[in-house]
């Protein structure tokens, strides 16, 4: 009796409509994520070029290939801390409060950013000397080492010396910019991993199992995360490389701060009708005991896992974007547009100025479509189309290979954004609706979780992939990934019938 009225009073509030035929949460929800995503998305666009940036830039002076495997660890991290915090919320937490968590400590992550200047500043006065200036006086130092011993002590020590400082100051103001950088940097990937899982168990709750809207209400989403993205590359990224890096990291903090405090005040109006407490909990405390899954509910797991590693190999593409390909723009790419040089970062605000764009012909297709292409197929296509983005890239490589200025026509970047982007389309929304759909309620956020994990193993292995282009042209590393692109479609397609007949058997289990 429990359970049907739990159920009826999912399909009661998928009913409370307010706009274009969803409920009110999702727009909370959206709101929240344009804010989230704004602070993300500037982090991960200035990430790599502040790390590759010399020390006299106000950058840590590492490495292309060190920045790479960095970048890629960091974002690897971010989507694997969802496998604890999606536990959390379903066993503890609830979505809810994972969420309100999640933001706190990504608004702590982000001003802590600020550290590497703000704290070799405040030691500076305390010594009456301007210790942040000095560190970044040599071209040579590179930032961000643990201890200063070996070379960075020697170095220290040397600047030390010609300066008339105390050496133990100056190695004091040192490690208090690696250790604020390293503690911001976890504070975000530990926050992201509560905050994340949470929004889509959240979204997924505020619709019945059978509702048509659930897959726009994706679409939905998505619009609202890559508004955020797109201002993000526009604000963050233009403070953070025309003005200092610390204020394109500030302009993030505030952006989480923002969906921080819209979340406070109107969660309880919009998302009062989802419990706070956790869904496995409550399963537990109307059946007494943990349900074993049906035939029919393994199927669909192991279906969602296979489309999860899909779903991954994607992003280990995608995520050049950030990368190799966000140091091909830097670096490669002519950007003069009459007489003024347009940032590297603002090419990040492509991606997600497409999916703004591009989104509302999507639903319609997928909506006209149907049953007729089911998911499977629906990712052979995004793997196709993120083949050819990737293949233009290598255009832009030949045309910057013979060209007497090395560097290639932003048109290229332009059209590999669009393919990539459009392959997105096909992959990530229509994933996350299809986690939403077939994984057990009471298993949502783990199974999410699952897929954020195949996300963060391929986002790792983008910063691997991506430092490859250190030791072999960038074009070769290009054309692999669009040729992996079209093994993956290939597989898809073949694949494609026995998914179909895996999620459409009958369910026996209990939600």
């Amino acid at each position: 009796m429990a359970a049907g009225q739990d159920m009826a009073g999912q399909k009661n509030m998928s009913l409370r409509r307010t706009f274009l035929g969803h409920p009110g949460g999702v727009y909370l929800i959206a709101a929240v994520e344009v804010w989230e995503r704004f602070s993300f998305y500037g982090m991960r666009g200035l990430l790599v070029l502040f790390l590759i940036a010399p020390a006299t830039q106000g950058g840590f002076g590492w490495g292309e290939g060190q920045a790479l495997r960095f970048y890629g660890a960091y974002i690897g991290l971010a989507y694997a801390a969802p496998i604890i915090g999606g536990y959390l919320a379903d066993h503890h937490l609830g979505p809810r409060r994972a969420l309100f968590w999640g933001a706190m400590l990504m608004c702590a992550g982000h001003f802590l950013m600020t550290g590497p200047v703000l704290f070799p500043w405040l030691i500076g006065q305390l010594h009456g000397v301007p210790l942040h200036a000095l560190l970044h006086s040599s071209p040579d130092l590179a930032m961000g080492a643990l201890a200063t011993t070996g070379e960075v002590a020697a170095r220290l020590a040397a600047m030390a010396r010609t300066a008339g400082v105390s050496a133990s100051a100056l190695g004091a103001a040192y490690l208090s910019a690696s250790y604020s950088f390293y503690l911001a940097v976890g504070l975000i990937v530990l926050g992201t991993g509560f905050f994340k899982p949470s929004t889509y168990a959240a979204l997924g709750r505020l619709y019945a199992g059978d509702d048509p809207h659930r897959e726009n209400g994706v679409f939905l989403y998505q619009i609202a995360v890559n508004l955020g993205a797109m201002f993000s590359a526009l604000i963050a990224g233009t403070l953070g490389e025309k003005y200092g890096w610390h204020y394109g990291f500030s302009a993030a903090g505030v952006g989480m701060v923002i969906g921080a405090l819209i979340y406070n005040w109107k969660q309880n109006a919009y998302l009062g009708r989802i419990p706070h407490m956790p869904p496995a909990r409550a399963h537990r405390a109307r059946h007494g005991r943990r349900a074993d899954l049906s035939p029919a509910e393994r199927r669909r797991l192991l279906t969602i896992a296979v489309m999860g590693i899909f779903s991954g190999l994607y992003w280990l593409a995608a995520e050049q974007s950030g990368g190799s390909i966000n140091i091909y723009a830097a670096q490669h790419t002519d950007r003069a547009v009459l007489g003024f040089e347009i940032p590297a970062t603002w090419f990040q605000s492509l991606n997600p100025f497409f999916i703004v764009v591009l989104t509302p012909p999507a639903m319609i297709v997928w909506l006209r479509l149907g049953r007729r292409v089911n998911q499977a197929q629906k990712f052979g296509i995004g793997f196709v189309l993120t083949a050819v983005g990737f293949g233009l890239m290598v255009g832009a490589f030949f045309e910057g290979l013979y060209a007497v200025d090395g560097r290639s026509a932003a048109l290229w970047l332009v059209g590999a954004y669009l393919f990539v982007t459009l392959g997105e389309l096909c992959i990530n929304s229509v994933g996350l609706n299809f986690v939403n759909t077939y994984a057990p309620l009471r298993m949502v956020g783990i199974v999410l979780s699952f897929w954020f994990l195949c996300t963060a193993v391929a986002n790792y292995g983008s910063g691997l992939v991506g430092s490859l282009t250190q030791s072999v042209p960038d074009g070769a590393v290009f054309g692999g990934i669009a040729f992996g692109c079209l093994c993956a479609a290939a597989l898809l397609f073949i694949m494609s019938k026995s998914f179909s007949s895996w999620l459409e058997a009958p369910d026996g289990g209990v939600k």
